[in-house]
């Protein structure tokens, strides 16, 4: 469980002396964007290939320490299972449309600590023979109280060290955890999250100094997602674990990351209000980054770029389906038009709406069931074909 933890007084200071306004961008043309795709979880060849025919050229998968390693080694032998892994990694590779031969690259977000390491042994989309019914995600120790930070270093290395031998060149960046400030999910202390991110990248940073290691999805949606304390909002969890940074003597380009995610949710699909909110969400999050820049020297070239890999906008309309088609088209295309030129990644949240829960193959439930740009069935909304002209 998460912790709470109140600014420390030097960076109140600070930001109060600082008072870096929030800075209204311009609408910029989505041309600037060099990485564009979808967040997918895990991947069949069917929506790899919908992918590319959609003109996406990156899918963000995460890869779940207690599926890829569910018992402790022994004696210095790690059990590996790839198979979940290896699978995913193949779809993209594979990915082709007649007009798109290309393949993917790809994001890997790493989560999760499997009981043997302190944390938890479910699995939120469990394969036969797995533990289902836990979504939560514990840090590395959270639940024994023990160092397992080398553990957590071996698995990090051992995934990129087998994706890069399976397909050489198809990973581009690897996100340390997911929404670690939020309540669904990952949520961590975010002074133990500061660790984790320093133990990433200097697990992979020396022997891959070309991959982009990415301080993990800070949740940036509606505050009733937040409303769950200890759970905080991204600019006090930022100022948090930059702050630990800087109290162990990480300053500028000795900070252990090189890029912070941000997942921008706007509140609602009516426009323009969706684009607003989302870049209302990611201008704050650069202010923090601006706080820190300056606080610790004009010199230490912090200056970390932000990539959004999660931002989307439901369709869900129960009264008027093709109104919410509508009103999700209308504000994506606003969203991804107006990104404004510091964010060079983008991530949809996904291809396909999630399966009711109803099991009804022409039922949404929820706000939630909706945010694909293509339905359950593989119908595509609007939304699917406006992307596809908007990228490049």
């Amino acid at each position: 469980m998460m912790r709470s933890l109140s600014l420390k007084p030097t960076l109140i200071v600070a930001v109060a002396a600082l008072a870096v306004a929030l800075i209204f961008v311009a609408p910029s043309s989505a041309e600037q964007l060099s990485t564009y795709g979808y967040n997918a979880g895990h991947l069949t060849q069917t929506k790899a290939n919908r992918m590319v025919g959609g003109d996406a050229n990156t899918v963000r998968i995460y890869v779940d320490w207690r599926r890829v390693e569910p018992t402790a080694p022994v004696s210095g032998v790690h059990d590996w299972h790839w198979r979940v892994f290896d699978n995913d990694l193949d779809y993209a590779a594979n990915a082709t449309d007649a007009d798109h031969p290309s393949g993917l690259k790809v994001i890997l977000e790493v989560i999760g600590a499997p009981g043997w390491a302190g944390g938890n042994d479910c699995i939120s989309d469990p394969e036969p023979g797995e533990t289902a019914g836990c979504p939560e995600l514990d840090a590395p120790g959270e639940n024994d109280g023990l160092n397992h930070w080398p553990d957590w270093r071996n698995f990090v290395s051992a995934v990129v060290a087998h994706a890069e031998e399976r397909h050489p060149g198809e990973l581009i960046g690897v996100e340390a955890w997911n929404e670690p400030n939020g309540r669904v999910g990952g949520g961590i202390d975010p002074i133990v999250y500061a660790r984790l991110v320093l133990h990433t990248y200097n697990a992979l940073k020396p022997t891959y100094p070309n991959l982009t290691i990415i301080m993990g999805g800070l949740v940036a949606g509606p505050s009733d997602w937040l409303d769950d304390p200890p759970y905080m909002g991204q600019a006090e969890y930022l100022a948090n674990v930059l702050y630990w940074f800087i109290n162990n003597g990480y300053t500028g380009t000795d900070v252990k990351f090189d890029a912070i995610s941000n997942h921008p949710y706007p509140k609602t699909a009516e426009v323009p209000d969706a684009w607003n909110k989302t870049q209302d969400k990611i201008e704050e999050l650069k202010s923090w980054r601006d706080v820190y820049d300056t606080f610790c020297s004009p010199l230490c070239g912090f200056h970390k770029p932000i990539w959004v890999t999660e931002v989307g906008v439901s369709s869900y309309d129960a009264e008027h389906p093709a109104q919410g088609w509508t009103k999700q088209d209308e504000a994506l295309q606003n969203v991804f038009n107006h990104i404004d030129l510091e964010t060079k990644v983008a991530i949809c949240h996904t291809l396909n709406d999630n399966p009711a829960v109803k099991g009804v193959a022409t039922e949404i439930d929820s706000p939630a069931d909706a945010f694909g740009t293509r339905t359950k069935t593989d119908v595509a909304k609007p939304s699917f074909v406006t992307l596809r002209d908007i990228w490049p």
